[in-house]
């Protein structure tokens, strides 16, 4: 019974979204060479450009597809969504204006979606 209610708590607790201010209330590293010490000394994330993103991409997938057939056709999706006018460079200006108020653009994305949402468990 006791952990029944233990694990409607932990789930509870995981669906609350994290605290808008979180990382201002973390305490300061204890030492010089604690983790994050020379966080604030890295250089800022650039946002990459497009075109050899989506390169990338396409090299990245070519041994994903199950037959030529699927990698061409997800080709064709990827050169369709970077042409000028289509949605990837709309996305691309958008992203780099969201960078340039950022030092480092991603961070928020990655500790807020990657680590401190609900997430399901992997079990089942």
């Amino acid at each position: 019974m006791a952990e029944a209610a233990q694990r409607r708590t932990l789930t509870s607790n995981a669906i609350r979204p994290p605290h808008p201010q979180w990382k201002l209330a973390a305490p300061e590293p204890a030492t010089a060479n604690a983790t994050y010490s020379h966080h604030e000394k890295m250089p800022s994330l650039p946002v990459l450009p497009l075109a050899p993103t989506l390169e990338k991409l396409k090299e990245s997938l070519k041994p994903l597809a199950w037959n030529e057939g699927e990698y061409e056709a997800t080709v064709r999706k990827i050169d369709e969504f970077g042409k000028s006018g289509a949605l990837g460079p709309v996305l691309q200006q958008r992203l780099q204006d969201y960078a340039k108020n950022k030092r480092h653009w991603l961070e928020s994305w990655w500790d807020d979606l990657g680590y401190l949402t609900y997430r399901d468990s992997v079990r089942s």
